[in-house]
């Protein structure tokens, strides 16, 4: 039964390690909310090549960022849990997209921690978004790393040489 307890308690500190970066990381998406404000609130000349530029950069931005999370993902599950990831670029991509939807999803409890923090301030609402980032930042980081740990462990291994070529 000890072995057991030492097990989970090995699994949940692994679980950690792997999802605190991944935390963090979704937590510093918070940094460019006024950055995606300016992006939305931004008026496109119709009938110029502007709107044309504006989306493939947007496409080529994500796509880096897929191939990044994908990368990060498959490289700590590597030297964490001993998997053999795919580090082909479509890998990469698939991995890093099916990780960011996941993490997006898995960050839901901690939005709902933070947004009623944000109701339960005294005085209402804090003033500007640079006051409530702490207070919004530091539960995130502290609800989701051993949910992101799992996700990232999983999608690493469902594309992995060892399963490849099993098939």
């Amino acid at each position: 039964m000890n072995q057991k307890k030492n097990n989970i308690g090995v699994l949940l500190v692994k679980y950690f390690e792997h999802g605190i970066f991944f935390s963090i990381m979704m937590s510093g998406y918070l940094l460019l909310l006024p950055f995606v404000e300016w992006i939305v609130s931004y008026e496109l000349v119709p009938l110029t090549f502007e709107p044309l530029l504006t989306l493939f950069l947007i496409i080529y931005i994500f796509v880096g960022i897929f191939i990044l999370i994908g990368f990060i993902g498959s490289f700590i599950s590597k030297h964490l849990w001993n998997i053999n990831p795919l580090y082909a670029w479509q890998d990469l991509l698939g991995k890093g997209a099916l990780l960011f939807l996941l993490l997006c999803f898995i960050q839901l409890p901690a939005a709902l921690v933070t947004t009623l923090l944000a109701w339960m301030q005294p005085g209402g609402y804090f003033p500007s978004f640079w006051d409530a980032l702490l207070p919004i930042f530091v539960p995130s980081i502290l609800i989701t790393p051993v949910p992101n740990g799992v996700a990232c462990r999983y999608v690493a291994s469902m594309q992995s040489k060892d399963l490849k070529t099993s098939e």
